[in-house]
């Protein structure tokens, strides 16, 4: 069942079954009319997290059978401005084929496409060759699994924040963004995902929760600054620690 899909699948320039890969990537688009409705349509092998100019709109996709690969739609309309805007895409791949359930399997990919109706006319926008990708600094690859029945543990290293999903960030002078590899075409029937199919279950329903208060932070564990920040209400107590002390 094709849906008009022009976007391409695309990954990072990485040889195949590279395990734990994080991608990082972005296009900056123009878009030279007033916004009427802007629908986004994405899905990733096998993870991905969308931002529209910083704003993260969602992630996904459902899991599901390579062969039959769900996408996503967003409503983007209230996210877009007339000018300049940020498209960026976290993607993640396990890469892998050494699990006991069989599952995750299949190369790093994602693809996406933005259709706005611009009043008098839709102008698209598809994710190809000329998006930008690095492997993301913030994911540490070198990780431990805990059997193998699962994926890999995630380290993320949130003092590497660099701003990369937003308007202004400047890709040129760091050398470790390149220029998109296109992997496939969309629907391509000799590929890894011939076919995409709509979401058929609702998204996932998120709800932040903050920790009452931290016992300890020990080095060997990673660097925790800015912890009170972290805790319910922001609150601390006189020893510095967030409201609770030692729990």
């Amino acid at each position: 069942m094709r849906h008009d899909w022009k976007a391409k699948w695309i990954w990072v320039d990485l040889p195949e079954y590279t395990p734990n890969v994080y991608v990082e990537a972005r296009k900056v688009i123009a878009v030279d009319a007033p916004v009427v409705k802007a629908s986004l349509r994405i899905s990733a092998n096998q993870e991905y997290k969308l931002y529209v100019n910083g704003t993260e709109l969602g992630r996904g996709p459902s899991p599901s059978d390579n062969q039959w690969k769900y996408y996503d739609t967003y409503d983007a309309t209230e996210y877009l401005t007339e000018g300049e805007n940020c498209l960026a895409i976290l993607a993640y791949n396990f890469g892998s084929r050494d699990i006991v359930t069989g599952q995750r399997q299949g190369p790093g990919g994602f693809i996406a496409q933005l259709d706005v109706d611009a009043g008098s006319e839709t102008r698209t926008y598809v994710t190809d060759e000329t998006w930008q990708c690095r492997r993301s600094p913030r994911g540490v690859p070198e990780v431990s699994r805990m059997h193998m029945w699962s994926g890999f543990k995630e380290i993320y290293m949130a003092e590497r924040e660099d701003g990369w999903e937003r308007l202004e960030y400047d890709t040129g002078g760091d050398s470790a963004w390149r220029n998109a590899k296109v992997v496939a075409e969309a629907e391509q029937p000799d590929s890894a995902w011939p076919r995409l199919i709509p979401r058929e279950i609702p998204f996932l329903r998120r709800e932040p929760v903050l920790p009452a208060s931290y016992v300890r932070i020990e080095e060997n564990f990673g660097r925790l600054e800015g912890a009170e920040r972290l805790l319910e209400g922001g609150a601390q107590d006189a020893d510095g620690r967030g409201a609770g002390g030692n729990a």
